[in-house]
C-alpha cells in the first residue's frame, strides 16, 4: 500500500472536521494510481480499521469514512 496515500487519505477525511464526512479515495488518490490499486490500498486501510469503506462505483468512485482508529492514526501521522 502506498504510504502517501494512505496519509492523504487520512487527511482529507480529517479535514473535513465532521465524524459522519466522506471522501472519495480514487479523487485523492488523482491519476497516479488506476482504481485497481486505490481499492486494493482501501481494502488493507479497513482491514487495519482506520477507514469503513461506504460505497465504490467503478471506475471513479470509492468513498470511505474514518474510523475512531483511524483518527488516532492520523494523528500519529501528524505528529513529528
Amino acid at each position: 500500500m502506498p504510504p502517501d496515500l494512505t496519509r492523504n487519505i487520512l487527511t482529507a477525511l480529517l479535514a473535513e472536521n465532521r465524524p459522519e464526512a466522506m471522501v472519495n479515495a480514487v479523487r485523492v488518490a488523482g491519476s497516479a494510481l488506476t482504481y485497481e490499486q486505490v481499492f486494493q490500498a482501501v481494502m488493507e486501510m479497513e482491514n487495519r480499521n482506520y477507514i469503513k469503506l461506504v460505497y465504490c462505483q467503478f471506475p471513479a468512485v470509492i468513498n470511505v469514512q474514518l474510523t475512531l482508529v483511524g483518527k488516532d492514526a492520523a494523528d500519529k501521522l501528524s505528529t513529528p
